[in-house]
C-alpha cells in the first residue's frame, strides 16, 4: 500500500496569490501614508547606526542620556550639513544660470541647427532645443526649492523622530536581554542587523567622504564654479547605491558646458565617471556585499523597491531596511533559512582538490626491465638494472 503524502491546508499556489496580495495592499498603504512613515523608518534606521557613539560614551562611565543626547546631536549635525549643501546647491545653481544667459541662447540655437542638419522638421528641433532654454531651467529649479520647503516639515518630523528613537535606542542592550530569554532566534537576528547597519554606513561615509574629495578637487582642477558645493552634493548621492554619481554628476557638467563649451563637459563626465565608477560601482559594493552579507541582485532590487515605496529618502536606506526585513522575516524563523540564503552573498566555492597523480606502468622491453614496487609505495628498477651485467 502506498504510504499518504501529507499535503498542506491551502495549496501553495494559493499561498503565493495571497501573499502577493498582501504585499500589494501594504505597499500601497505605506505609498499613500509615506510622508509619515518615511521619517519614522529613516529615524529608526539612523538611530540603530548611531548607536556605536552611546556604547562609547556608556564604556567611559557616562549616564545613558548622555549617549542618547550624543547620538542626537551627532546625527543632527550630519543630516544638518547636508541638508544646508543641499539647498545650498539649489540656490547657487539658480544664481549662476543667469550670468549664463548668453551662453544658453547660443547652445539652444547650436541644438536646433544641429537636429534641421539631420533633417528634423523645425518643431522637432524647436522641442528639443527648448530644453535649454532659461526661461525654462529656471522654474524648475524654483520648483525643486518650493518642493523643498514643503518637505521642511517631514525634515522637522525626521528630526524629532531621530531624538525619540535614539533614547530608546539606549536602552536596547537591556531589552536584548529579555528577548535573548524568550526569542534567542529573533535577537540574534537583530543583533545581526544593527551590526551590519552600522558597518554599512562606516563604509558607505567612508567611500562618501573619499569620492567627495577627488570630485571637489577635479573640478576645482578644472575650474568649475561653486566645486566646495558639488563636493558635498557627491558625498550625499553617494549614499544612494550604484547610479548616486549619475545625480551628482548633472549640475558639475551643465556648468562645465556653459562655461567652457562641449570639450569641459565631456571632461567633467569622464572624470566624474571614471573616479565614481572605480570607486563607487566597483570597490565599494565589494565592501558593502562582505560587509551586510547582501547579495548583488538583492542590492539591487532592494535599491529599486524601496525608492518606489518610500520615496527618495528610501533609496537612502534601502540597504538597512532590506537587512530590518530579512532580519524579522527570514533570519529569526528556521523554516525561512533556505529563502534567506538566496539574499546573502554566496560563500567562496572552496578549491576541489586535485585527485590523486596515477602512476603508469611503462612498457619494458628486452633492454629496459620492469619496475617493481617497495615498500613505502615508490617504483624502483629491478636490481637487474641497477647491476648491470
Amino acid at each position: 500500500m502506498a504510504p499518504m503524502i501529507e499535503r498542506p491546508a491551502i495549496p501553495r499556489g494559493l499561498t503565493l496569490v495571497l501573499g502577493a496580495a498582501s504585499i500589494t495592499v501594504v505597499v500601497a498603504g505605506v505609498r499613500s501614508t509615506q510622508s509619515f512613515v518615511t521619517p519614522l523608518v529613516a529615524g529608526m534606521i539612523l538611530a540603530v547606526a548611531a548607536l556605536p557613539v552611546a556604547h562609547w560614551a556608556r564604556s567611559r562611565g557616562w549616564p545613558r542620556v548622555v549617549g542618547a543626547a550624543l547620538c542626537i546631536l551627532v546625527l543632527w549635525v550630519v543630516l544638518g550639513f547636508i541638508l544646508a549643501g543641499t539647498v545650498l546647491a539649489v540656490v547657487e545653481m539658480a544664481t549662476l544660470l543667469p550670468q549664463y544667459s548668453t551662453q544658453l541662447a547660443g547652445l539652444n540655437s547650436s541644438i536646433h541647427s544641429f537636429f534641421v542638419s539631420l533633417g528634423a522638421s523645425p518643431e522637432v528641433a524647436s522641442q528639443a532645443s527648448s530644453s535649454f532654454d532659461l526661461k525654462k531651467i529656471l522654474p524648475l529649479l524654483g520648483d525643486i526649492f518650493l518642493q523643498g520647503l514643503n518637505l521642511l516639515t517631514v525634515v522637522l518630523f525626521l528630526f524629532v523622530t531621530i531624538a525619540v528613537v535614539s533614547i530608546e535606542a539606549v536602552a536596547a542592550p537591556t531589552r536584548n536581554v529579555l528577548l535573548s530569554s524568550r526569542r534567542p532566534l529573533l535577537a540574534t537576528a537583530m543583533g545581526d542587523f544593527a551590526k551590519n547597519t552600522q558597518s554599512y554606513f562606516i563604509v558607505a561615509t567612508t567611500f562618501g567622504a573619499i569620492v567627495a574629495v577627488i570630485d571637489g578637487l577635479v573640478l576645482w582642477g578644472l575650474g568649475i564654479p561653486l566645486p566646495f558645493i558639488w563636493a558635498i552634493v557627491a558625498f550625499t548621492t553617494n549614499f544612494i547605491p550604484s547610479v548616486g554619481f549619475v545625480i551628482g554628476v548633472i549640475p558639475p557638467a551643465l556648468l562645465g558646458l556653459l562655461g567652457g563649451g562641449w570639450s569641459l563637459m565631456l571632461a567633467v563626465i569622464v572624470i566624474y565617471t571614471v573616479v565614481n565608477v572605480v570607486i563607487q560601482v566597483i570597490i565599494q559594493p565589494r565592501f558593502v556585499i562582505d560587509t551586510v552579507s547582501l547579495s548583488l541582485l538583492a542590492t539591487f532590487f532592494s535599491l529599486v523597491f524601496w525608492t518606489f515605496v518610500l520615496g527618495p529618502m528610501g533609496a537612502i536606506v534601502a540597504i538597512p531596511v532590506t537587512l530590518l526585513m530579512r532580519a524579522l522575516f527570514l533570519d529569526s524563523d528556521p523554516e525561512q533559512s533556505l529563502l534567506s540564503s538566496f539574499t546573502r552573498r554566496p560563500d567562496p566555492e572552496e578549491r576541489t582538490p586535485r585527485p590523486p597523480r596515477v602512476h603508469r606502468r611503462r612498457r619494458h622491453t628486452a633492454d629496459t626491465p620492469p619496475a617493481t614496487a617497495t615498500a613505502t609505495g615508490s617504483l624502483e628498477p629491478t636490481a637487474r638494472a641497477q647491476h648491470t651485467e
